[in-house]
């Protein structure tokens, strides 16, 4: 079995007698004994001499060689090593083997001395990934660089244009800091990353490109071509001199950097509230003026930086917004007003923040949310009050020169790990707090212009880390404390213009060997006895004050030239720097042009040449003043100070910004533009060996907490959501279930599940069982207990009232003579609908009981409504409305016969029907006409129409109570209504049938109903007939109703059991849904007609249909934290059937001819492994239903969201007959989705929200890979030919990933007909929690065209 071996360590020189799959090493002669066993290997102990050493090994496949300066020679083949060569900071020298016929995946030799004509290398078409960064090649790049994915040609000497590669799959293109002067306007690599910074170009085409770094080059001005795509812009460093009004089209842009270019007046720009996405923005040093109230419109900013600009006016709110605050610097503007009251509350996420050298009034907070606040500054404004912030991670605070009235200091609630502290300029008194010692890690402390007093306390001293320390100007008294020089890390200390006295110690420069600046001035010193420093200090200015420099012992006179005003003048080559006083100088004398040297009157210098400035110098009057360019910040030295984030240049104390780390939450740090570092990342990243990028953490599913990792694979979390408990900090387990709970459950491990509210219908008891509540017959509504003897209900069904307790639906008293249901509130409350035949309805107008009162001599029940058809006039059946005006006026009695009359719409046919068999066998055709029938019956249910011996019979129900019908209630109103009809349509369609051809229809009960019989009355034969014609007569009617039986069963066959029998092709799992309809009708409701017609029923809870739709909607579309208001299970015959058929059709194309079914061209496109990839992601979804099995089309339960009125429509007439054909983003078709959450921006917003659940026929779908917005894309387009559907992983922004991935995905499939679609569920959505669940899949509605508010995290993070 082949072995891995992730990485050798150095290890001591007494090896082992024998080789051992675990032994550290420090040559690789050992791999010789291990042969074929080794596959992976990372060596980390640096060697040396020639690669062509290491052993051959067939199955050595990654091999990474770190460290090893001192190899030689030049780069051989390793055949064998296909997945990752990396020799990176190696000594490889001379040109680069021809790598044709090496099959590397990745290819790593950044950091050596390769020096080769870029024109000339040989690569390998093998190869996605290519480092060659930090080498010595030359020349232009060539057109036909075979790699795949990543190119990295950075920091060699590259000239001339980028051309038009071609590569369609490349992403990345590093090609920073060479000497490159244009790019082809033809460039069409749509890439995710090009870095072009630190080369020479001036101008750009227009590309497609997502993250584009132009830092450090010439560009002047232009207009910004069109970048669709690109959400990253760093042209800092360049020579714009205005901000190209073109930037701010950019609307998907999240990155945008400024800093460095000559900008130096103009307003901040109104239209930067188009930027929507913006998350980091950095405009420093740009002479901007104006307010900055716009700011409040950049919803989703997180780092800004404004500082060292002209802004006035006061800092808005940025409470609001998408994303949390991390960085804010609007230090050296002139802002006036208050700090916001709510930023130390709602920015809990803040790590900097830098308000210094503005106006800013009132009191600074005492306490902030954010626990990782590194780094506040508030010095140089107008603050009344200062505080310390107890901030574990605080690390520099400075708080100097406000308008504060203090008193004593105290460091209460300072935190302990502070690294810069800044306390000048705030009045303090008294003495130095002796606790400073506690603070083992302060480097800087700043304690100036202050009224201290008395002695520096002796614990003061213990500061060990302490580098830079100004006490100046203060009233410290007595000698100068010898405890300054045990502070061995010191490298500036100033004590000017104190109260001290006394003798300036002769070791004190010999004690500080790392003292740079010393500034003793503007004290009381007696006497000098201070050596001077030796050759190899490090003392660059010296200030001692007075007239001690004649005696002092001799400084080093190959720096100094003379001293003027006791300050040491430099030689030429030593300009801005303070050197020690030089042998034989003196102080000024009476020269009135100038100094007196040796006797000599000479000219005074020039003012800056009499400060030590590592910036600019500026004269104003007599007096040199140093200045820096921004955004360096000058100290009290002459220095420049480059801000966090900034590094700083050989001459002039600039600054340029080091180059951005992503996901970096620390201040950068770096010493040239290309070797950032970040000291810590964002929440749920981490940083790498290096501390040079920040990898992602893996996710932990189910957890509520930003996760935390130091590596990839060993991320933890603190909290996880409700429902799961957390074990080992790595897991988040899902809690056991609690059947019927409704609540979140709780829980601290597997058996300690907790509910706090059981669905309706069930009660809670003892925490962890939701107990059924007592069955209500006839209870409509929930049912609600508290223990199960205790059930409740608030409303029976039609025909019942509530008893007075609510615990029981009693059955409402009948009517006489009423047809409808009798509906109830009391026993004494009676309400009818409708009436029998020949009766009219009187409504009760006291709240008593409604009546059926007989007609008069009226033949229609309510005025001017057509009556049904029973009448014939002529050839054509008409129906009748009563249009008397009086019956109107008197509603309830008739008093007039005037009637209008208007044709059926279908012939008479008693010209032709003259026997009574013909006349059975067309009445029974006539009443096998359900929905005909059904509109006159109202409540009464038709169970079967039979033709047998001469009779026709009719079986029915009361279907308003949905029981049997007991004895004798087959004489009542309802089921007589029944008869009545039979009657009517005897005498609308059999007018010409002669008296007793025909007898009935009579009524009888039996079981199961009421039959109605209609019999067949053979004529009175005439005495002169024979007997023979008797007996044909006999014989004809007996065959006559055997084909009157015949036609009905066809009948009924053809209408009932057709439709029930085309299901059977379905999986059961699938037609399980569609059969609950034959197998209860009754329960049943029928919305529309003819072909627009559909069943749909009410799903309770706690059913086994509501138990198969959570398995479909919860589990498999993953839509458990949507609420259901209303469940309805819908059967449509015509879709069903449609899609039936499809189903067959697909059947016999895979058994005749499974290649071309199941073809896979898409593997020869562009992208064929990404789109194999996308198909095994669909294999996968469908595998998860266990009804797809092997060699059989794949039926997917599917999402489509929208509103509950359009909803309804689609369940009626289809997708087809809607405008839901989309030109959607992957293709034109009906869109569908596997995962509930995905389509909430389609149904989250709607007045009154639904989801239909259908299950779909995709067939053999094409896997779409294309971003909608390049090149390419399949918006609009047909289905690819060949296949059934589209399909493609998505991420939660609607886009497709870039590359393969496993988390954070969902899907979309697009089906180009309505014959693959089959309506199995609507959903009425409950809106309480709708709106929270939005906000966290906020993202693009790719088919809508919304605005994208997302990014690619956003999915991990709602994950």
């Amino acid at each position: 079995m082949a072995q891995s071996f992730p990485v050798l360590q150095e290890a001591p020189y007494n090896w082992p007698s024998k080789c051992s799959t675990s032994i550290d090493v420090k040559s690789l002669a050992f791999l010789k004994c291990i042969g074929s066993k080794i596959v992976n290997v990372t060596i980390t102990i640096p060697l040396k001499g020639s690669l062509s050493a290491i052993p051959s090994l067939s199955s050595l496949s990654y091999l990474d060689i770190q460290n090893s300066p001192q190899i030689t020679g030049t780069l051989p083949i390793f055949s064998s090593v296909k997945t990752y060569f990396g020799c990176s900071g190696c000594g490889l020298t001379g040109t680069l083997p021809k790598m044709n016929s090496w099959s590397v995946s990745a290819l790593n030799l950044s950091g050596n001395k390769f020096k080769q004509q870029l024109e000339t290398i040989v690569f390998s078409t093998w190869t996605k990934e290519l480092d060659l960064s930090n080498n010595e090649l030359f020349g232009t790049i060539p057109k036909n660089i075979p790699i795949k994915n990543k190119i990295d040609l950075s920091n060699n000497q590259i000239s001339g244009t980028v051309p038009d590669l071609d590569i369609r799959t490349l992403n990345y293109l590093y090609l920073a800091n060479n000497q490159i002067t244009a790019i082809n306007n033809e460039f069409k690599p749509s890439l995710y990353t090009l870095d072009l910074s630190g080369n020479k170009l001036t101008s750009l085409p227009t590309l497609n490109i997502f993250t584009l770094l132009l830092s450090n080059n010439q560009i002047t001005g232009f207009n910004l071509p069109k970048f669709p795509l690109i959400k990253t812009l760093d042209l800092s460093h360049n020579k714009l001199t205005n901000i190209p009004t073109a930037i701010f089209s950019l609307s998907s842009l999240t990155y945008l950097n400024l800093s460095g270019n000559p900008i130096t007046s103009g307003t901040l720009p109104s239209q930067l509230t188009t930027w929507k996405n913006v998350q980091v923005l950095e405009l420093p040093g740009l002479g901007l003026s104006g307010t900055i109230t716009q700011l409040e419109d950049l919803k989703a900013l997180t780092s800004l930086n404004l500082s060292n600009n002209k802004l006035i006016g006061t800092i808005p709110s940025l409470t609001y917004r998408k994303n949390a605050m991390v960085t804010i610097n609007l230090s050296n503007n002139l802002l006036t007003g208050i700090m916001p009251p709510d930023w130390s509350e709602k920015f809990d996420k803040i790590q900097v923040l830098n308000l210094s050298n503005n106006k800013i009034t009132g009191t600074m907070p005492k306490t902030f949310a954010s626990s990782s606040l590194r780094e506040i500054d508030f010095s140089h404004n107008q603050f009344t009050s200062v505080s310390f912030p107890v901030i574990s991670a605080l690390k520099k605070l400075d708080l100097s020169f406000n308008d504060v009235s203090s008193s004593s200091l105290s460091l209460t609630g300072l935190n302990s790990d502070i690294r810069h502290l800044g306390l000048a300029g705030l009045k303090f008194s008294g003495t130095i707090p002796k606790n400073f010692s506690f603070y083992k890690n302060l480097t800087h402390l700043d304690l100036s212009h202050n009224l201290f007093n008395g002695d520096v306390p002796r614990n003061f001293f213990f500061m060990e880390a302490i580098q830079h320390l100004d006490l100046s100007f203060n009233k410290f008294t007595g000698t100068l404390p010898y405890g300054f020089v045990t502070m061995e890390s010191l490298t500036y200390l100033n004590l000017q213009n104190n109260s001290y006295e006394g003798i300036l110690y002769s070791d004190f420069f010999g004690a500080l060997d790392n003292l740079e600046t010393l500034d003793l001035s503007g004290n009381n010193w007696t006497q000098c006895s201070m050596n001077p420093p030796a050759k190899t200090s490090k003392l660059v200015s010296c200030n001692l004050g007075g007239s001690f420099w004649q005696g002092c012992s001799s400084p080093l006179h190959d720096i100094c030239s003379m001293i003027y005003n006791n300050t040491c003048l430099p030689k030429s080559g030593f300009y801005g720097k303070l050197c020690f006083p030089c042998p034989n100088c003196v102080e000024p004398a009476r020269c009135s042009d100038g100094y007196n040297h040796n006797g000599t009157c000479l000219t005074v210098p020039s003012a800056c040449s009499l400060v030590n400035c590592e910036g600019p110098c500026e004269v104003k009057g007599d007096v040199g003043i140093c200045t820096c360019p921004a955004p360096a910040q000058l100290q009290a030295d002459g220095s420049c100070l480059c801000p966090p984030g900034y590094f700083k240049n050989k001459i002039g104390g600039s600054c340029t910004a080091c180059s951005a780390v992503k996901g970096c939450a620390s201040v950068l740090e770096c010493s040239s533009p290309y070797d950032s570092k970040c000291s810590e990342c964002l929440s749920g990243l981490y940083l790498d060996e290096g501390n040079t990028t920040c990898g992602v953490c893996e996710a932990i599913i189910g957890c509520a907490s930003p996760v935390t990792c130091t590596s990839k694979n060993n991320t933890q979390c603190s909290r996880c959501i409700d429902e799961r408990y957390l074990f080992n900090q790595t897991q988040c387990i899902l809690c056991t279930p609690i059947a019927g709970c409704s609540s979140s459950i709780s829980c601290t491990d597997a058996n300690s599940s907790k509910c706090k509210k059981c669905l309706d219908g069930r009660y809670l008891k003892d925490e962890n069982l939701c107990e059924p509540c007592s069955g209500i017959d006839g209870c409509t509504s929930p049912i609600t207990c508290n223990n199960s003897l205790t059930s409740t209900c608030t409303s029976c069904i039609a025909g019942r009232f509530l008893s007075l307790d609510n615990s029981l639906c009693l059955t409402c008293p009948p009517i006489t003579n009423c047809i409808s249901v009798v509906e109830c509130s009391s026993a004494s409350s009676l309400h009818c609908q409708n009436c029998s035949f020949g009766y009219h309805l009187v409504k009760s107008l006291s709240g008593g009981n409604d009546s059926c009162v007989l007609n008069s001599h009226c033949s229609f029940t309510e005025w001017s409504n057509w009556s049904n058809c029973y009448a014939c006039e002529g050839s054509t059946n008409v129906r009748q409305r009563d249009i008397s005006p009086l019956n109107k006026a008197l509603p309830n009695i008739c008093v007039s016969d005037l009637t209008e009359s208007k044709p059926c719409g279908f012939p008479c046919l008693n010209l032709v029907i003259e026997t009574g068999d013909a006349a059975l066998l067309y009445l029974s055709q006539n009443l096998q006409k359900y929905d005909w029938l059904q509109e006159q019956m109202g409540n009464l249910t038709i169970i079967n129409i039979t033709v047998t011996s001469s009779e026709l019979t009719i079986l029915a129900r009361d279907a308003s109570n949905k029981r049997q019908v007991t004895e004798g209630s087959c004489e009542n109103g309802i089921t007589q209504h029944l008869t009545n009809i039979v009657a009517e349509t005897m005498n609308e369609i059999l007018p010409n049938l002669k008296e007793n051809e025909l007898d009935g229809p009579s009524i009888t009960q039996i079981s199961g109903g009421c039959a109605v019989t209609i019999s067949v009355i053979p004529k009175t034969p005439d005495s002169e007939k024979a007997s023979s014609t008797l007996g044909m007569i006999i014989g004809g009617v007996i065959g006559g109703l055997f084909f009157l039986l015949a036609i009905a069963l066809v009948v009924f066959w053809k209408f009932y059991y057709q439709q029930k029998l085309s299901l059977s092709n379905l999986p059961y799992d699938v037609r399980w849904f569609y059969e609950q309809y034959y197998k209860h009708p009754s329960s049943w409701k029928k919305e529309g007609s003819g072909g627009v017609a559909f069943y749909h029923k009410i799903v309770m809870k706690g059913s086994e249909h509501w138990d198969r739709l959570s398995l479909i909607f919860d589990k498999f579309c993953q839509g458990r934290d949507i609420i259901i208001h209303d469940a309805y299970a819908i059967y449509n015959p015509s879709l069903v059937s449609a899609c039936v058929t499809q189903l067959q059709i697909m059947e016999q194309r895979m058994q005749s001819n499974p290649e071309i079914f199941k073809k896979k061209t898409y593997i020869l496109e562009d992208q064929g492994e990404f789109r194999a990839w996308t198909f095994e992601q669909f294999q996968k979804r469908a595998n998860e239903c266990n009804w797809n099995q092997p060699n059989t089309p794949v039926i997917l339960p599917a999402i489509h969201g929208t509103d509950f009125h359009i909803a309804w429509k689609i369940c009626a007439t289809g997708f087809a007959n809607l405008s839901s054909l989309d030109d959607g983003f992957f293709g034109k078709g009906i869109y569908f989705t596997t995962y509930a959450l995905y389509a909430l921006p389609y149904f989250a917003k709607k007045e009154r929200p639904a989801i239909i659940i259908s299950f779909i026929l995709p067939g053999n779908p094409f896997p779409v890979v294309e971003n909608p917005n390049l090149k390419g894309s399949k918006v609009g387009t047909a289905i690819v030919s060949g296949y059934n559907s589209h399909y493609v992983k998505t991420l939660a922004s609607g886009y497709p990933p870039p590359a393969p991935q496993e988390n954070g995905l969902f899907d979309e499939i697009v089906v180009p007909q309505e014959a693959q679609i089959m309506p199995v569920f609507l959903l009425r959505l409950d809106t309480r929690n709708l709106a929270s669940l939005h906000d966290r899949m906020d993202r693009v509605v790719l088919q809508r065209q919304d605005d994208d508010d997302s990014l690619v995290s956003l999915s991990s993070t709602l994950l």
